[in-house]
Protein backbone atom coordinates (compact mmCIF):
# COMPACT_ATOMS: atom_id res chain seq x y z
CA UNK A 1 0.00 0.00 0.00
CA UNK A 2 1.50 3.60 -1.19
CA UNK A 3 1.48 6.21 1.34
CA UNK A 4 0.44 9.69 0.37
CA UNK A 5 2.44 12.80 0.90
CA UNK A 6 0.08 13.99 3.77
CA UNK A 7 0.95 10.62 5.44
CA UNK A 8 4.16 10.78 4.98
CA UNK A 9 4.65 14.08 6.72
CA UNK A 10 3.17 12.66 9.55
CA UNK A 11 6.37 11.12 10.40
CA UNK A 12 8.78 13.75 9.68
CA UNK A 13 9.80 16.09 12.71
CA UNK A 14 7.79 19.46 12.24
CA UNK A 15 10.39 21.97 11.38
CA UNK A 16 9.75 24.28 13.93
CA UNK A 17 11.78 21.24 16.41
CA UNK A 18 14.63 21.00 13.90
CA UNK A 19 15.55 24.52 13.89
CA UNK A 20 15.00 25.18 17.49
CA UNK A 21 17.08 22.38 18.58
CA UNK A 22 19.79 23.76 15.79
CA UNK A 23 19.53 27.55 17.68
CA UNK A 24 20.03 25.89 21.08
CA UNK A 25 23.07 23.75 20.13
CA UNK A 26 24.92 26.73 17.94
CA UNK A 27 24.17 28.65 22.12
CA UNK A 28 25.51 26.04 23.58
CA UNK A 29 28.35 25.49 21.16
CA UNK A 30 29.56 29.23 21.82
CA UNK A 31 30.07 29.22 18.07
CA UNK A 32 29.27 32.22 15.96
CA UNK A 33 26.27 31.74 14.05
CA UNK A 34 28.74 32.37 10.74
CA UNK A 35 31.17 29.59 11.56
CA UNK A 36 28.52 27.13 13.09
CA UNK A 37 26.55 27.25 9.71
CA UNK A 38 29.41 26.80 7.17
CA UNK A 39 30.33 23.75 9.82
CA UNK A 40 26.33 22.24 9.68
CA UNK A 41 26.28 23.70 5.70
CA UNK A 42 23.25 25.52 6.79
CA UNK A 43 22.41 28.98 4.69
CA UNK A 44 23.19 32.09 7.46
CA UNK A 45 20.12 33.53 6.15
CA UNK A 46 17.77 30.70 7.03
CA UNK A 47 19.79 30.45 10.33
CA UNK A 48 18.20 34.06 10.84
CA UNK A 49 15.07 33.96 9.67
CA UNK A 50 14.02 30.68 11.55
CA UNK A 51 15.88 32.41 14.61
CA UNK A 52 13.43 35.32 14.05
CA UNK A 53 10.79 33.39 13.40
CA UNK A 54 10.77 31.39 16.95
CA UNK A 55 11.60 33.90 19.02
CA UNK A 56 9.18 36.34 17.72
CA UNK A 57 6.11 34.97 20.13
CA UNK A 58 8.92 34.77 23.08
CA UNK A 59 9.73 38.19 25.79
CA UNK A 60 12.37 40.54 25.00
CA UNK A 61 15.05 39.68 26.54
CA UNK A 62 16.02 41.96 29.27
CA UNK A 63 19.47 43.05 31.14
CA UNK A 64 22.62 43.00 30.13
CA UNK A 65 23.97 41.99 26.50
CA UNK A 66 27.70 39.89 26.49
CA UNK A 67 30.11 42.09 25.04
CA UNK A 68 32.84 40.43 23.59
CA UNK A 69 35.91 42.09 22.44
CA UNK A 70 39.36 41.45 21.73
CA UNK A 71 41.65 44.71 22.82
CA UNK A 72 43.48 44.37 19.42
CA UNK A 73 40.12 44.62 17.23
CA UNK A 74 39.09 48.29 16.28
CA UNK A 75 35.59 47.02 15.37
CA UNK A 76 32.88 45.83 17.76
CA UNK A 77 30.35 43.08 16.92
CA UNK A 78 27.36 42.88 19.27
CA UNK A 79 24.11 40.40 18.39
CA UNK A 80 20.83 41.36 19.58
CA UNK A 81 17.54 38.76 18.96
CA UNK A 82 19.68 37.50 15.66
CA UNK A 83 20.40 41.06 14.53
CA UNK A 84 24.13 41.34 13.85
CA UNK A 85 25.71 45.49 14.76
CA UNK A 86 29.27 46.36 14.20
CA UNK A 87 30.69 49.52 15.19
CA UNK A 88 34.18 50.77 15.27
CA UNK A 89 36.11 52.00 18.26
CA UNK A 90 34.56 55.73 19.24
CA UNK A 91 31.36 54.95 18.09
CA UNK A 92 28.48 57.14 20.23
CA UNK A 93 27.48 55.29 22.26
CA UNK A 94 24.08 56.96 22.92
CA UNK A 95 22.99 56.11 19.85
CA UNK A 96 24.60 52.45 20.07
CA UNK A 97 21.96 52.39 22.99
CA UNK A 98 18.90 53.82 21.26
CA UNK A 99 20.02 50.82 18.10
CA UNK A 100 20.16 47.52 20.98
CA UNK A 101 16.74 49.03 22.41
CA UNK A 102 14.93 48.77 18.87
CA UNK A 103 16.28 45.97 18.25
CA UNK A 104 15.52 44.43 21.79
CA UNK A 105 11.81 45.26 21.25
CA UNK A 106 11.67 44.22 17.14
Amino acid sequence: MDMNNSEQQGNEIPPQAVWGNRIQERQQSGKSIRQYCAEQGIKEWQYYKWQRKLSSGREPARGFVELKTKPSLRRIVVEVRGCRVEVERGFDTLTFKEIVSVLRTA
